[in-house]
């Protein structure tokens, strides 16, 4: 703003150097608040000094505008209410003044939300939304019923919040918004999430994913990824859930975005614990706990002391878990989120049960199950009721605790909520072992054994043992009794064996003391056929570790050393994309379009690898079709020089221009080279050379790729193609090696009718060679 306008205004000079002032703080204010607001209180001053009304409410509203972009709230509301009092005394057109009053009104709401000061928020959002239908104004219409949808959703107030949600998404898709439309279906997503409705929040979140996905919006797929990593871990599918929520972390990790990564390391504490691995989930709220801390998130620090306090429980450290527990109860009370603070009410009498305070227990949980009937929240009702089973189970009130293990399972099952069915399952095995009813009390265990093996709990899996050798040594079957009893140990050591924090195996001293026991009773009655049928147990639980243990490598390698990288290149390749600059300077825009495709095809071949089932069993499916196998070379040829190229290596090409098609699937055989090339780089000394040749004659086609290499060694060579295998010769550039990729490579070669063998000796480099039958046209 010119100081000449300045001064004028303050001099008593017309009414248009106010107004200019007015207009230039309006357009400033996003970029520049602080400066935003200094001009409309210069204005406001030198209208009152002159007494325009109307011009006194424009600057107040650019006050409240601007108090809000800044943080400051309670200021903003203030200053909003002494608006609308100006501009009621001035008076303007209605329909200008709704279209005013709109935007005002929706502003003080913001504040509002902003303070917690919901039902406040609630009731100016209300009357911003019919003046904005008074206007016409359907885009503020669209952005307010966003808001109400907002804060309707922090009160738990599903139904509503769906309402608005759906009447801003009808209206943001008929005015072509794309943005918004893809934020409200992953605000809807989330919502039917908190309703346990899985099936629509999947529809939403998917729905948005593939619109900001449209819209290269990076940072607000991370959101969506995180949200759909929740509904897979509620629906037990934790395998995916922890890949969605690696995408999402990636994403917020190279944007330096704290806000995502605190949610995303929330729901990781979330589903480790879950999955019984509790250093992991300690490791990941303790991240989110400071990140929220830092960032001034009061919702996630209370969430997080939750979670930190509920870890302490498990590890038996009760000071610990009460102190956390506490933190979180006072800020949800602080802030008036009763619904919140249901789950900490269910884990402060889990805290007073494992101390033997019985009436406190009862009276939290209580309080936690009324909460979650009032909000109509079936899968907290479900966790409180579990819980008070066990109180009553300890106080011996059996028939009390049957009742409320049986109406959690109930209502677990109906929600797809497998892990508290598994444990109210344990519940009832429990209570109807001490009641006599053995039959019934092998069969709840072996339903939870069940439920276990669906969800992959070790956990729920080594209780279950448990339930079932006590009920059988009950029956007087010694020998079932001692199966699952060994099933208990095997298991249970290994969950704690992963653990290397020794509070957490402070968590089953009380166990081990009464295994202890019936172990000695066990024992006494052991005869020489049982003896003999341990050693055999012994055998396959050795067996059963190795085939365990290679399943688990599998899972690192793809979740660490392949799924990490690979998202970090496409979430760069699509910046790179998106940037002007870029795609401006000659040929670059082409290569980096060409390095997308080829992470995306890397993408998709890692995503069938993480299926378990199709590795290990006759389940893997590939396409049988015409395939122009030089073409194929040629482009794996091209995207691997310039990897070697880092490394000052060379890679050559010899590819015959003759036919040279294959029957086969495109992408197994991309991978085949991708593998091949990728290892000769790999092991390759600088200022060497890779070289790749193509040729077709007598029927076949062959590929094979040299490098100049160590060699193999005759232990090597016997150990070629493994899974797993690690051969003598070490990366040259510090790279990574999983051991898989020869594997990967025989198999997909074999299944497409072809060989594959290596020529070397130790010294004289290695040639991987690979072999399919020409394709005639009669395949």
């Amino acid at each position: 703003m010119p100081e000449a306008l300045r001064t004028e205004a303050f001099t008593g000079a017309d009414e248009q150097a106010v107004e200019h002032m007015l207009d230039h703080a309006e357009r400033v204010r996003e970029a520049n608040p602080a400066e935003a607001l200094r001009l409309a209180e210069e204005a406001c001053a030198a209208a009152e000094q002159h007494g325009i009304a109307a011009q006194v409410g424009r600057a107040r509203h650019a006050m409240t505008l601007a108090l809000a972009v800044l943080g400051r709230h309670k200021q903003a509301v203030e200053m909003g209410c002494k608006t609308l009092r100006a501009y009621e005394l001035a008076g303007s057109n209605g329909h200008a003044r709704a279209g005013t009053e709109a935007e005002l009104h929706e502003a003080i709401g913001g504040a509002y939300r902003a303070l917690c000061d919901f039902r406040n928020a609630l009731s100016f959002y209300d009357y911003a939304r019919t003046a904005a239908a008074r206007a016409g104004d359907t885009e503020r219409l669209a952005s307010i019923l966003k808001a109400i949808g907002t804060v309707h959703a922090t009160l738990h107030e599903y139904a509503e919040a769906l309402d608005a949600y759906m009447l801003a998404l009808d209206l943001m898709r008929a005015a072509g918004d794309t943005r918004g439309e893809a934020v409200i279906a992953g605000n809807i997503g989330n919502v039917y999430a908190q309703q346990s409705d899985h099936r629509n929040a999947r529809k939403y979140l998917l729905r948005s994913l593939r619109l900001k996905r449209a819209l290269k919006d990076v940072r607000s797929q991370a959101v969506t990824l995180n949200s759909l990593g929740l509904v897979c871990q509620r629906l037990g599918k934790y395998a995916r859930a922890v890949t969605r929520y690696h995408e999402s972390l990636a994403i917020g990790q190279l944007l330096g975005d704290q806000a995502v990564e605190a949610a995303v390391y929330g729901n990781l504490c979330a589903l480790y614990q879950e999955s019984g691995d509790y250093p992991g989930a300690l490791e990941y709220a303790i991240k989110s706990l400071e990140i929220a801390q830092r960032t001034g998130d009061t919702y996630s620090e209370a969430y997080n002391y939750h979670n930190v306090g509920f870890l302490y429980m498990k590890a038996g450290d009760y000071d610990a878990a009460l102190a956390c527990l506490h933190k979180a109860l006072a800020i949800w009370e602080a802030i008036g989120d009763q619904r919140s603070a249901a789950p900490t009410y269910t884990n402060l009498g889990a805290v007073c049960y494992r101390r033997g305070a019985y009436g406190e227990a009862l009276e939290w949980l209580g309080k936690s199950l009324d909460v979650a009937r009032g909000a109509g929240d079936e899968r907290d009702a479900a966790n409180a009721l579990c819980d008070i089973g066990d109180v009553h189970y300890a106080m011996g009130d059996l028939p009390s605790a049957a009742t409320c293990f049986e109406q959690s399972r109930a209502l677990a099952a109906s929600l797809g909520h497998r892990r508290r069915e598994g444990e109210a399952l344990l519940g009832l095995s429990d209570v109807r072992r001490e009641q006599g009813y053995l039959d019934d009390a092998c069969a709840h265990a072996r339903a939870a054994l069940e439920t276990a093996g669906t969800i992959e709990s070790q956990e729920i899996a080594y209780k279950a043992h448990h339930c079932l050798s006590r009920a059988l040594e009950r029956k007087g079957d010694h020998r079932g009794a001692l199966a699952h009893h060994q099933e208990f140990h095997a298991l249970k050591e290994r969950v704690f064996n992963d653990t290397s924090d020794a509070h957490f195996k402070k968590l089953q001293a009380v166990h081990e003391a009464e295994a202890a026991k019936r172990d000695a009773e066990l024992y006494r009655v052991r005869t020489v056929e049982l003896d003999a049928l341990n050693a055999q147990l012994q055998r396959a639980n050795q067996r059963l570790e190795e085939v365990i243990r290679e399943k688990k490598d599998l899972l690192h390698i793809v979740a660490h050393d392949l799924r990490n990288p690979l998202t970090a290149l496409l979430l760069t390749a699509s910046v790179l994309e998106e940037d002007e600059r870029i795609a401006a300077l000659p040929d670059v825009g082409g290569q980096v379009g060409t390095v997308l495709r080829a992470a995306s095809r890397m993408e998709l071949i890692t995503s069938r690898l993480l299926s378990s089932e199709m590795i290990e069993s006759d389940e893997l499916k590939l396409a049988s079709e015409p395939v122009e196998f030089a073409a194929i070379a040629r482009e794996a040829a091209a995207q691997h020089a310039a990897a070697a190229a880092q490394k000052n290596i060379a890679v050559t090409t010899a590819i015959d221009e003759l036919d040279t098609r294959v029957c086969g699937d495109a992408g197994a055989l991309r991978q085949v080279l991708d593998n091949l090339l990728s290892n000769a780089v790999k092991y390759s000394p600088q200022g060497s050379t890779v070289h790749m040749t193509v040729t077709a004659g007598s029927g076949v086609v062959r590929c094979s790729v040299r490098d100049e290499g160590p060699g193999l060694t005759e232990e090597d060579r016997r150990k070629l193609f493994r899974k797993f295998a690690r051969l003598s010769a070490k990366p040259t550039g510090g790279e990574t090696s999983t051991g898989l990729g020869l594997s990967i490579v025989k198999t997909f070669v074999e299944r497409m009718g072809g060989r594959v063998w290596c020529d070397s000796a130790p010294g004289a480099g290695a040639v991987f060679n690979v072999e399919f039958a020409r394709d005639t046209g009669r395949t």
